[in-house]
């Protein structure tokens, strides 16, 4: 773990609530430190929500295909806020099902305009749609 990720975690720790992938619908940050935010997320240190959320970062970088479709069929039930919309947009994405992708990158768009993720799955969604210019905005 990366000493400033593991300063978020130990800073965070004793916050009611707090979860280290908190917020990773607005972050840019690289796979090595979503990886291991969301091994720390799925300790049982962490609330339901935080380790659902881990599980969902760690899928989105390892899954494709069968898998994202099994990443996200175990979402869905998941009560969602930004975080969880945007990843299980992207694993709606990754397993073809564009309608669900929209709908989810629009959802956490409206939980958190910020949310950096939903945007780039939204312009993928769109551009993928043949929507050249929409998917550029």
């Amino acid at each position: 773990m990366s000493v400033l990720l593991a300063l978020a975690v130990l800073a965070t720790a004793g916050s009611p609530g707090a979860c280290p992938l908190d917020g990773i619908a607005r972050s840019g940050r690289p796979a090595a430190a979503v990886r291991d935010a969301g091994r720390s997320a799925t300790s049982g240190a962490f609330d339901r929500r935080c380790r659902v959320l881990g599980l969902a970062a760690l899928d989105h970088l390892d899954s494709r295909g069968a898998a994202a479709c099994t990443a996200w069929e175990r979402l869905v039930a998941e009560p969602a806020d930004a975080d969880l919309l945007v990843l299980r947009g992207w694993h709606a994405w990754r397993c073809g099902r564009v309608r669900e992708a929209h709908r989810d990158a629009l959802a956490a768009l409206r939980e958190d305009e910020r949310a950096a993720l939903a945007w780039a799955l939204l312009g993928q969604v769109l551009a993928a749609r043949f929507r050249d210019e929409a998917g550029r905005r």
